[in-house]
């Protein structure tokens, strides 16, 4: 597992590096990797959604001495988490396929070589995604390395 995440962090270090070397890598490496990843990045997401929102409402009630129904909070919270969960995982791996698919047509570059392009780029998100507040800017640097790859 933790080789699978040293793969996107290797990445990110040098991403020029990894760029590069993006034609001998096979997709089933990549694919591999990046499915791995994107299921432990989903399941951290949904617990620490899960954790924040338990612990926001035990603040509110034990602290703040607010009124607030502790197994309603619990099942609202398991239900924003697990919507989570399943959102990362549409937005890796379908967006993924189909912005390849658009990425391919502009650029007229093989799908093969698109898609690992995406799954590379996707490293921000899949190593720190889950990190609240923190997604917004994750943008900028995912498009930054999509913009490498390009120019390559």
């Amino acid at each position: 597992m933790f080789q699978k995440i040293a793969y996107f962090w290797d990445f990110l270090k040098n991403p020029k590096t990894g760029l590069s070397k993006l034609e001998t890598k096979s997709l089933d490496t990549i694919l591999g990797n990046y499915l791995t990843v994107l299921l432990l990045s989903s399941i951290v997401a949904g617990l620490s959604t899960f954790i924040l929102g338990i612990s926001k409402s035990a603040y509110y009630h034990y602290v703040l001495k607010a009124k607030v129904d502790i197994a309603a909070a619990v099942n609202y919270s398991a239900g924003i988490s697990i919507s989570l969960f399943f959102f990362y995982l549409f937005l890796g791996t379908v967006i993924v396929f189909i912005l390849s698919i658009l990425l391919g047509m502009i650029l007229r570059k093989p799908l093969v070589y698109c898609l690992r392009l995406l799954m590379l780029s996707m490293s921000p998100f899949l190593l720190f995604g889950w990190l609240p507040l923190v997604g917004y800017s994750l943008v900028i640097w995912v498009l930054y390395l999509v913009a490498i790859g390009i120019n390559k």
